[in-house]
């Protein structure tokens, strides 16, 4: 009988271990996503606003050339926090 009451509370052990591990793992998907969202925000924000007001006609202006470059860098870095996070 303290066989089965042990292998009862082994087996309550367990699935609470498992509903714990898929809460982080639900967690940690809905970070991801966040982050993917947030590098779509930034992309269209900063990088494809800034190239759609460049004029390629008149003089260069550093300033949309450095932002763009930041948007650029910070997607690429919010992308790799996202896939970091899921691994």
């Amino acid at each position: 009988m303290e066989n089965t009451e042990e292998e009862l509370q082994r087996q309550e052990a367990r699935e609470r271990e498992k509903e714990v591990r898929d809460r982080e793992r639900q967690w940690d998907e809905s970070l991801s996503k966040f982050f993917l969202d947030m590098a779509k925000v930034v992309a269209s924000v900063l990088v494809i606003g800034n190239i759609v007001s460049l004029d390629f006609i008149s003089p260069v202006k550093w300033k949309p050339i450095s932002i763009t470059s930041i948007g650029i860098v910070a997607t690429i870095l919010l992308i790799a926090t996202a896939k970091r996070i899921v691994k």
